[in-house]
């Protein structure tokens, strides 16, 4: 019997910790973990948009149509390819900016329903 009331408060010492820790986690390094995640996420949005390789071409002929008319369409279709590109970049940012305040306002909202629950 001495055993088992030794890891019973063990365990319950364990889970207060945990419990009382989690806010301090959620709010500092889970929140650096999460804006590390986002910013790999951006990047790699970035690399596979290829938003800078787009511009630095963007007076260069495609397919070798070195004439005046291939100028002229490649420049307009890398222009519309540069602002698509774009569009999309800042929509995922929204998305990634939003995942953030939402995470932020998470233990909030949960504790505001158990309240609501509890009433």
């Amino acid at each position: 019997m001495g055993y088992s009331l030794y890891y019973i408060t063990k365990i319950a010492a364990v889970v207060a910790r945990d419990v009382l820790f989690f806010p301090i986690w959620w709010y500092s390094l889970g929140a650096i973990n999460l804006i590390i995640g986002i910013k790999n996420f951006l990047v790699g949005q970035a690399q596979m948009m290829a938003i800078m390789v787009w511009i630095k071409n963007i007076f260069k002929p495609m397919y070798a149509q070195s004439d005046w008319q291939g100028r002229i369409i490649s420049f307009f279709m890398r222009l519309v390819q540069i602002i698509l590109r774009s569009i999309m970049m800042a929509v995922w940012f929204l998305i990634a900016f939003f995942v953030f305040i939402a995470w932020l306002m998470m233990p909030l909202i949960i504790i505001i329903n158990i309240y609501k629950q509890l009433k």
